[in-house]
C-alpha cells in the first residue's frame, strides 16, 4: 500500500500497516475486529496478557468491560468504520477496520514512547504481519457461515 490512511497522518504513526481482504455482504467492521481477534481473547486473554500487555506494555480494559473489545478501548464503531485504541508504557495502539469499496481494510499503528517499545516491535511484528492475514482469512470463514 503506497499511500497510508489518513487515520495513520491523525495518529502520529511510528509504525504502520494494513491488510486488506473482500467484504461480505452484511458484515461489520465491529463483526470483522470480534472474529478477526477472537484469538486475542481465548484462554483467558492469554495473548493479550503476555504480548499486548507484558511485552508491550499496553493498558488493557478489564474483561467485559464496558466500551471494549479484547482489552482495547473502542473510540469509533459506525456502520462503516471501527476504531480501538490503547494506551501503553512502551506503545500508544490503534487498530481500524474499515469498509474502503468493496473490501475490509485492517489497519495498525504504533506510537512508541522510547526505544524498548520499539524493539519489542521489532521482534513482535514479525509475527504480527504473518498472522494479521491468517486472522482475517478466519473471519471471513466465521463471518460467511454465519
Amino acid at each position: 500500500m503506497a499511500k497510508p490512511p489518513s487515520t495513520v497522518a491523525e495518529f502520529s504513526a511510528d509504525y504502520w500497516d494494513a491488510f486488506r481482504i473482500s467484504r461480505v455482504a452484511g458484515a461489520r467492521p465491529s463483526g470483522w475486529a470480534m472474529s478477526a481477534l477472537s484469538g486475542a481473547d481465548a484462554a483467558n486473554r492469554a495473548f493479550g496478557g503476555l504480548v499486548w500487555h507484558t511485552l508491550m506494555g499496553f493498558e488493557l480494559a478489564p474483561r467485559g468491560a464496558s466500551g471494549a473489545l479484547v482489552g482495547w478501548h473502542i473510540a469509533t464503531d459506525t456502520s462503516d468504520k471501527l476504531v480501538l485504541d490503547v494506551d501503553g508504557t512502551r506503545t500508544v495502539g490503534r487498530m481500524t477496520f474499515e469498509h474502503v469499496g468493496s473490501d475490509l481494510l485492517w489497519t495498525t499503528m504504533l506510537r512508541h514512547h522510547g526505544r524498548t517499545g520499539e524493539r519489542m516491535w521489532t521482534v513482535l511484528g514479525k509475527a504480527h504481519r504473518v498472522l494479521a492475514p491468517r486472522c482475517l482469512e478466519h473471519a471471513r470463514r466465521s463471518l460467511t457461515d454465519a
